[in-house]
C-alpha cells in the first residue's frame, strides 16, 4: 500500500491490484471508488480524489473563499456559502 495522492480528507491508495480512493473518517479510512491498476486508472483516481476535496470544502465552508481567499466561510442555509470577510455567496448544489 503506497499514498499516491492526498487532497484534504480524501486520498488514493495503490494497492497490488487497483488505485483506491479512501476518505479518512475519526477512527479508520472508508473507500469511496475503485479503478484499474494502469495509467489511466491513476490519474482517474487522482482526478475523482481532487473532485471529492474540493466538492467537500465547497459543502463544509472548510476552504478558502474563491473571490478574496479568506477562510472566514460558513454554510447559510441548504445550498449556500457565505465569505464572511467580503460577502460574496456561493451556491452549492448537490
Amino acid at each position: 500500500m503506497t499514498i499516491m495522492r492526498e487532497a484534504g480528507d480524501f486520498w488514493v491508495c495503490r494497492n497490488p491490484r487497483d488505485y483506491t480512493v479512501y476518505r479518512n473518517g475519526s477512527t479508520h479510512a472508508v473507500a469511496d471508488s475503485t479503478f484499474d491498476r494502469t495509467p489511466d486508472g491513476l490519474s482517474l483516481a487522482i482526478a475523482r480524489c481532487d473532485y471529492l476535496a474540493k466538492r467537500y470544502e465547497r459543502r463544509t465552508g472548510n476552504g478558502p473563499c474563491h473571490s478574496c481567499g479568506s477562510m472566514d466561510c460558513s454554510v447559510q442555509g441548504r445550498g449556500e456559502l457565505t465569505c464572511n470577510k467580503c460577502g460574496v455567496t456561493l451556491a452549492v448544489y448537490d
